[in-house]
């Protein structure tokens, strides 16, 4: 199965990596293709048992690859991009399948399913599920009732960089939040530890400089902390998941923290836009943690 596109996006396509695995034939193997900074979420899925291997695009082909029966494989691709066509046709598999979003997507892979659809029809999460039962439909496989994943788990060797806060902000520019300047993440941050709650804030985007020069210059530089840059996807998540709860755009962080089984809030559109909650909220992993949003 192969995603290749933004960090947030591989993680709602685990749901649908776990939902293949469950059905997954006795002797069978499934690997998970991904965009090289995002490797470590591939390994996120390893350590879930997920997934039997993972292939970060840009590396040498596994020897699990270069093992496959081509007649009797088959490549799921859960966003039109040319690195997965090309990573099948490197591993020699024959059977593929992609979503038909796009007129040259008819060309890309052997199999193709339509994806048309209204932005705010279903979430991305239930898109990629819909997708994995089209691979198992053509391989005859019956199709499982969709259950969602448990929270994952954090491999014991992931550290963070320090503790985790109550309460982690995460003040960006990108995405849903091109109009959240940065005092009303502020703001937020004084609500918050009215209520006798720690923060920490994780600025990050291409304004991040300027918003880190506000957060000096405000009455919260010695109250909450702001967070250095890490040294590894790793060690972010570890963070993330170390957090009592997290506040984002729809963005990594937002999905990787309830994915982890914290809770959430996320800015989004109110329009139903490409970005519309609907659509890009955090989805198919089954716990109590609250998901909440707040519309811009």
């Amino acid at each position: 199965m192969s995603r290749c596109d933004r960090l947030g996006d591989l993680v709602l396509s685990l749901p649908a990596l776990g939902h293949l695995r469950k059905v997954q034939p006795v002797g069978a193997e499934l690997f998970l293709h991904c965009s090289s900074y995002a490797e470590a979420v591939g390994e996120w899925a390893l350590e879930n048992e997920l997934c039997s291997g993972i292939w970060a695009e840009g590396d040498a082909l596994p020897k699990k690859w270069q093992q496959l029966n081509a007649e009797n494989s088959w490549g799921l691709s859960l966003f039109h991009c040319p690195q997965a066509p090309r990573a099948f046709k490197n591993a020699n598999i024959q059977n593929t399948l992609g979503p038909r979003t796009k007129l040259s997507a008819l060309w890309s892979y052997k199999n193709s399913i339509s994806q048309r659809r209204s932005r705010v029809e279903k979430s991305e999460m239930a898109y990629n599920v819909d997708l994995a039962n089209a691979l198992l439909q053509k391989m005859g496989l019956q199709e499982p009732p969709f259950e969602g994943l448990p929270p994952l788990k954090i491999p014991q060797n992931w550290r963070s960089l320090c503790g985790g806060a109550d309460l982690l902000i995460v003040a960006s520019n990108g995405g849903s939040a091109h109009n959240w300047p940065m005092e009303r993440y502020l703001d937020l941050a004084r609500r918050e530890m009215a209520e006798g709650k720690s923060i920490q804030f994780l600025i990050h985007g291409t304004d991040a400089e300027e918003r880190k020069r506000e957060y000096e210059k405000s009455d919260l530089r010695d109250r909450a902390e702001c967070l250095p840059s890490f040294d590894s996807l790793q060690s972010l998540i570890a963070h993330i998941a170390s957090c009592g709860e997290t506040f984002s755009s729809s963005t990594g962080p937002l999905h990787i923290a309830h994915a982890a089984g914290r809770p959430v809030t996320g800015l989004y559109p109110k329009a139903p836009l490409v970005q519309s909650f609907k659509r890009w909220r955090p989805d198919g992993y089954w716990h109590s943690a609250p998901v909440k949003w707040i519309s811009l």
